[in-house]
């Protein structure tokens, strides 16, 4: 009897190896890999079809789809060029079309950090990557080498 984590929920599933239970326990790993796309090898410029060697910022928007909020992170995060953001001047960014101003503070650091742990997650593995800056100083963008 072997265990075996579950992918997302870390609890553990003992099975016998060749098992159906092993089968089940294979196709969820395999169904919840993510989509990783390498973005320090030469990617297709969506406009004209050539070969781009260091993206920009849309072209990482749109071919890592990413959800409007977390573009709105990553803009944010992308314009200061490796300076630190302050996490006010990202929730600014997120709610900037919202004509109230976005949800109360605590509400909306709430909504920011999940936003930003969800954006974590779709970067890992494409060379790009934002990381915190101290305590309290915001985040930065980190870039792998193209």
């Amino acid at each position: 009897m072997e265990l075996k984590p579950l992918s997302r929920s870390g609890a553990y599933l003992s099975y016998r190896p060749g098992s159906v239970l092993d089968e089940i326990a294979r196709s969820v790993d395999e169904a919840d890999a993510p989509k990783i796309r390498d973005l320090t090898t030469p990617m297709k410029c969506p406009c004209c079809g050539g070969d781009v060697q260091r993206p920009s910022l849309q072209i990482v928007i749109d071919d890592l789809e990413l959800p409007p909020q977390q573009a709105a992170i990553l803009t944010a995060v992308w314009k200061m060029k490796g300076h630190p953001c302050p996490t006010t001047r990202i929730m600014d960014a997120i709610w900037a079309d919202d004509p109230d101003g976005g949800p109360e503070y605590e509400t909306g650091l709430k909504y920011f950090k999940t936003q930003l742990s969800l954006l974590r997650k779709r970067l890992q593995g494409s060379g790009v990557s934002v990381d915190t800056v101290g305590f309290r100083r915001g985040y930065r963008l980190v870039m792998g080498d193209f």
